[in-house]
């Protein structure tokens, strides 16, 4: 590992501790923003490796500090994946949606019952008290939850993607036509 790689990892590292630790109870649905953004951003350029190396740092952490955490984290690092894949093959926006929506919605009920059965949480049997058992009603949330977390996340890491890609592709040390006078002006 590069120490470029590792200290954009202790940063990613920093951004998911924070939020891990600030965001908790109902609005735990900026945690599925924050961190496959954060995973995202860091993958983009970088080796299997050093990916793993990033997963394997923050499963231990999460061990440690949040063990609540550790499936949904595993579930945010799948969506970021699923996120790289989507950019790189430059899938149609709907079914970019369609499919991270499907992801996501399968994922986050999927996460709350193996969590309920790891830890014995009974989140699941809370949400369904909330809904008054109306199962439909308890699936839409997901459908809805993951729809609203997909279009975000794709708005989102769209335009890193084009900026990050852009900026790979100029020239170093020269990003606008402005700078490129000055340094003209300057040699």
């Amino acid at each position: 590992m590069k120490i470029k790689s590792v200290a954009q990892g202790s940063l990613v590292i920093a951004i998911i501790v924070v939020s891990f630790f600030l965001i908790r109870g109902a609005i735990n649905i900026l945690n599925a923003l924050i961190v496959p953004t954060a995973i995202f951003v860091f993958s983009m350029n970088k080796k299997r490796r050093d990916i793993f190396a990033l997963f394997l740092s923050l499963v231990m952490f999460c061990m440690l500090f949040f063990q609540t955490q550790i499936v949904f984290l595993c579930l945010y690092f799948g969506i970021a994946q699923i996120l790289l894949i989507i950019k790189r093959r430059r899938m149609p926006r709907a079914v970019s949606i369609i499919l991270l929506s499907l992801f996501n919605a399968s994922t986050f009920w999927a996460a709350i019952l193996l969590t309920d059965q790891l830890f014995g949480l009974g989140l699941n049997r809370i949400m369904l008290i909330m809904y008054n058992y109306n199962r439909l009603l308890y699936t839409l949330l997901f459908i809805v939850e993951g729809s609203f977390a997909s279009i975000i996340l794709l708005f989102v890491t769209s335009n890193v993607y084009k900026r990050t890609r852009h900026q790979n592709n100029s020239k170093p040390g020269i990003s606008t036509k402005a700078d490129g006078q000055i340094a003209n002006r300057a040699g």
